[in-house]
């Protein structure tokens, strides 16, 4: 809990936070996100403050989570929308087009495409380990087109050149 305020402290200009959510009740999550980034806005108004909204979507037999269907998800994002109306909200490749196309319809401003979850995957193809599973795997030019065909301006960089 102290990382964030750490970072800000040292000044850095933006700040991404969010709670894995599956760990617990997404409302607790919820509340305790929301007081933290009230706290953040207060004390470190020079920070640019985002929001990620991590599920664990799919998890070993013997894990234990609390799965976050599609609709409490919405509902926490669009709270957070309404809350925070100039805040970035980040959504990542964890959820499926369905939904981060829903979301960026009304109320997301950021969202991965393209990633890789695999440690090294940008420079290596190694390792099939993977940090999580992604449900989007659609390369940036098609989610930057879907995106287009909903009525939103994607900006993206093509970033393979600026890799070794």
């Amino acid at each position: 809990m102290d990382a964030p305020e750490r970072i800000c402290e040292a000044g850095l200009r933006k700040l991404n936070i969010g709670a894995l959510l599956g760990l617990g009740d997404w409302l607790f999550e919820s509340v305790a996100l929301y007081l933290h980034l009230e706290y953040l806005s207060k004390y470190y108004w020079r920070t640019y403050l985002s929001l990620s909204f991590p599920r664990i979507n799919n998890a070993p037999e013997d894990f234990s989570y609390v799965p976050v269907s599609d609709k409490d998800l919405c509902k926490m994002v669009c709270a957070f929308r309404i809350a925070f109306p100039d805040l970035n909200l980040v959504l990542s490749t964890r959820e499926s087009p369905e939904i981060r196309r829903g979301l960026a319809n009304i109320a997301i401003t950021q969202m991965s495409a393209g990633s890789s979850t695999t440690p090294g995957g940008y420079t290596s193809k190694l390792s099939d380990i993977r940090q999580f599973e992604v449900c989007d795997d659609r390369p940036p030019e098609i989610v930057s087109e879907d995106l287009k065909n909903i009525g939103l301006e994607p900006v993206w960089k093509d970033w393979d050149k600026y890799l070794f």
